[in-house]
């Protein structure tokens, strides 16, 4: 497991710079020794095993498909770092007797008191809700534990895993850790009816899992949900953007529009309808939400002309260390922006993410590489090393930077309404309260309809 601890370290700082918020939340107390299955959603491909890996500060070994160790570079790396095959019947049905072989490994790994990591849905998806389990991961419980004759102590932990946009650079991840299932609890099951003891775990784990992740059955809820909390996350989180806060306001969110869709479906296509209207509005106007809030908030036109001033001067203060991060890092972030777009099939965005990470974690790594051999060669070491170190600290400058502009073309809009379109502001913010007060109207009954806890 040598190579797993090496890659740990450069695996949890690319999830730090990838996502804008990593929020860990549930059961965070995991014992720090005896066997421990991790059990969790895929949404996202491997980028879901580089999550769970950075919630459990013990080396997990994971399950992972035949297909993945068939690559001569990700095969020996996932080799290398513990992972355990397995062999899907959709793959190749004549290779499944081989996860006998599998199964006994990850018997090994915990008798030993390791860790091991499975999805067991079996394949990675985009759909807001839990597929059905395989049977694999209690039949690999249950049998190491009646192995060691019900002493072993193994753990089932559920994790949820929830991704804002699974495909986007800075989106936002939320893990959430469950209460763990005692195995040697299933002891007086598995004595009387071992196939049926097998499918109560798997149904216990699935009940588990489902609890904390975010789930929508219908089909149209799932761009509601999307669309409600880019537009009024804040508000109705209380007016927290804290990470924690809206990881809540989405299970919220999700559970209510799940009990509309099914109990009052009217109530959920006028909730859409005033949503598009108020969406159309603004992109019949080119402006954004954001603006319309800008504009809200500010205090008044000198108040946000003083603030946009005050922005603008940072912007051209950061300038040109933003330019020379730009330049440093241009070649490895085309390289990883071109490796998400061939990872994006019509059907599924799972990829994306993976394919950007896997090739950001080698090309900025070798891209510095070449720059200190530059330097090097030029000046000597000390030169080298100055000009990786401002390479890497203004690389941070310059996304700092593109997110300035983003904020100074925000204000340019707020401006834009607050001075000279004083009209269609104030329209347009009377329509977005209304539709606020609406969303909130439909909160409060949900929570009396269903005795949810109050935000």
């Amino acid at each position: 497991m040598t190579l797993y601890r090496l890659l740990a370290v450069p695996a949890r700082l690319a999830l730090r710079v990838y996502f804008r918020r990593l929020v860990l939340s549930g059961r965070l107390d995991l014992p720090p020794s005896g066997p421990l299955i991790l059990a969790a959603n895929h949404p996202n491909s491997l980028v879901d095993a580089l999550a769970m890996g950075w919630a459990c500060e013990r080396p997990v070994q994971f399950l992972a498909r035949s297909g993945l160790f068939t690559n001569p570079v990700l095969g020996r790396i996932l080799r290398a770092a513990g992972g355990i095959p397995v062999y899907r019947r959709l793959d190749n049905p004549a290779e499944m007797g081989r996860n006998e072989e599998s199964f006994r490994e990850a018997h090994r790994v915990l008798a030993e008191g390791g860790v091991i990591g499975i999805f067991p849905e079996g394949i990675s998806h985009e759909e807001l809700l839990l597929k059905q389990l395989k049977t694999g991961i209690a039949r690999i419980a249950l049998a190491v534990e009646r192995e060691h004759g019900w002493a072993l102590g193994l753990r089932i932990v559920p994790v949820g895993l929830d991704f804002t946009d699974r495909a986007s650079f800075r989106s936002d991840l939320f893990i959430r850790v469950g209460e763990p299932i005692e195995v040697r609890d299933w002891r007086d099951a598995y004595s009387t009816d071992p196939a049926g003891a097998v499918r109560a775990l798997v149904e216990e784990v699935a009940g588990r899992i489902e609890a904390l992740v975010v789930t929508v059955r219908h089909e149209n809820a799932p761009a509601l949900l999307r669309d409600i909390e880019t537009t009024f996350g804040t508000e109705l989180a209380g007016g927290s953007d804290d990470g924690r806060a809206r990881q809540a306001l989405r299970h919220r969110l999700a559970l209510a529009l799940t009990h509309f869709h099914a109990e009052d479906p009217a109530a959920a296509q006028r909730i859409r309808a005033e949503l598009d209207a108020y969406l159309e509005t603004l992109r019949r106007h080119r402006i954004s939400d954001e603006a319309i809030r800008r504009a809200e908030g500010a205090g008044g036109g000198l108040r946000l002309t003083a603030s946009s001033l005050a922005r603008l001067t940072a912007a051209a203060l950061a300038l040109p260390a933003a330019l020379w991060g730009t330049l440093v890092n241009l070649i490895p972030w085309l390289l990883t922006d071109l490796s998400g777009r061939r990872a994006r099939t019509p059907a599924s965005a799972t990829m994306v993410s993976t394919a950007k990470i896997l090739t950001g974690l080698v090309a900025y790594p070798a891209a510095h590489a070449l720059l200190f051999w530059g330097g090097y060669r030029w000046r000597g070491p000390a030169a080298a090393a100055l000009i990786v170190l401002s390479g890497a600290a203004c690389g941070v400058i310059a996304l700092a930077f593109l997110r300035a502009l983003g904020r100074l073309r925000t204000d340019a809009a707020a401006l834009r309404l607050t001075l000279m379109s004083r009209g269609l502001s104030r329209r347009l913010r009377r329509q977005r309260l209304e539709l606020l007060r609406s969303l909130e109207r439909h909160r409060d009954e949900f929570e009396a309809r269903s005795g949810a806890a109050p935000r």
